[in-house]
């Protein structure tokens, strides 16, 4: 009788303990499955903002063979970025998408656009390059992911409706974050930032000092989205148009310990058209400093780089067929420029083939020209530079 009641015991005690741990393991369960949904979704959305987030892509390409270099940033369907090419003298900014396995892309080089297309080849890390609509530009090139530095790239974007009300983000937490529209978004206003971020701390503080005012990339989107939709509430009672806010980060070139990071805005309120301007920062990683061009370059350079810029736009224009009369004699201004001579930009930046100076529309010629974008290679500069 006494083995009976033991026995008992033990199993009145046994399905006790099974009861409560399979309660314990149901809780535990639901509480591991909230936990992973609150992170999947925080680190989608920002409740602080109504902002969807995401982290974008930053990969550096090279072709051996050619001496082709790519800077490629990517978010979605958008991609953008520098390329340079000495051997043929082309250089410049480019922005396009991806359309299936391809990206598609023009080059903004001193009034020629040529069309670059990125196929992938099969193997991670590798793409094919081929150019359309540029004279010498036959054949295809392979491109090879070069190690680098990473610094990150954080996306972030919101979207209005037509009475300028903040749409939820949760209706894009599981779609790409891409300036390219979907079919029935054409009423609304849309904010877009791709921002270069920094991983390490004393790098991440380095460039919220130099790029965003000491602003962390979350602090400074909040920032412009407030900005953003305070805008567009205040056109309601007149214009109900969308308007439009894009700004993007692009890691030109690390040359030494110098990186030259390109900020691209475009602004949309009404209008013809929209505004689009493109700083460059320069930022010796080692040092912490911001660099300008008296870093670079020796005293009394500007009198000489700028015949060395006014000779490099004509030898890029003349090419563009825009101008008919003779060789000899090339004038700026018979292509559309204001003037004959370029005053040397305080835009610049270090890139492979040597020192970059861009220029913004209405800079240098008409808007509808477009920006224009001039690299001198290093041995053009000899004599000029500091050693550095």
């Amino acid at each position: 009788m006494q083995l009976y009641h033991e026995n008992w015991e033990r199993t009145l005690l046994a399905e006790h303990f099974t009861h409560k741990w399979g309660r314990f393991s149901a809780a535990s369960s639901l509480l591991g499955i909230l936990l992973l949904s609150s992170l999947f979704i925080s680190g989608r959305i920002d409740p602080g903002s109504g902002l969807s987030k995401r982290q974008g892509r930053l990969e550096r390409y090279v072709s051996p063979e050619a001496g082709i270099s790519l800077s490629l940033q990517l978010s979605g369907k958008d991609a953008w970025g520098f390329l340079e090419w000495p051997e043929k003298s082309l250089y410049g900014f480019f922005n396009g998408g991806e359309e299936g396995r391809e990206i598609r892309a023009f080059i903004g080089s001193a009034g020629a656009s040529p069309l670059m297309m990125l196929s992938r080849v099969g193997r991670p890390g590798r793409l094919e390059l081929r150019f359309s609509g540029g004279k010498g530009l036959e054949g295809s090139f392979g491109m090879i992911l070069q190690a680098g530095p990473d610094p990150g790239l954080e996306i972030f974007s919101g979207r209005l409706d037509a009475e300028a009300q903040a749409l939820s983000p949760f209706r894009e937490i599981f779609r790409s974050l891409s300036v390219m529209r979907e079919e029935g978004r054409a009423s609304e206003s849309s904010f877009h930032a791709a921002v270069i971020r920094g991983l390490a701390r004393p790098e991440a503080a380095l460039l919220n000092l130099a790029l965003r005012r000491g602003l962390t990339p979350l602090e400074q989107a909040r920032s412009q989205w407030k900005a953003f939709r305070e805008r567009r509430s205040a056109l309601v009672p007149v214009n109900r148009w969308p308007i439009e806010f894009i700004e993007r980060h692009c890691l030109v070139s690390v040359f030494s310990s110098v990186w030259s990071i390109a900020a691209e805005r475009y602004v949309f309120d009404g209008g013809a058209h929209g505004n689009t301007s493109l700083l460059v920062t320069m930022i010796d990683i080692k040092s912490g400093r911001i660099l300008g061009a008296d870093d670079i370059f020796i005293a009394g350079w500007e009198e000489k780089v700028g015949p060395l810029l006014a000779a490099e736009a004509s030898r890029l224009l003349a090419g563009t067929g825009k101008y008919k009369g003779p060789a000899q004699g090339f004038s700026l201004r018979e292509y559309g420029f204001f003037e004959d001579r370029i005053e040397p930009s305080s835009n610049i930046f270090l890139c492979e083939s040597g020192v970059g100076f861009h220029y913004d529309r209405y800079q240098l010629a008409p808007y509808s020209e477009g920006d224009f974008t001039f690299v001198l290679p290093w041995k053009a500069l000899e004599g000029l530079l500091k050693s550095w």
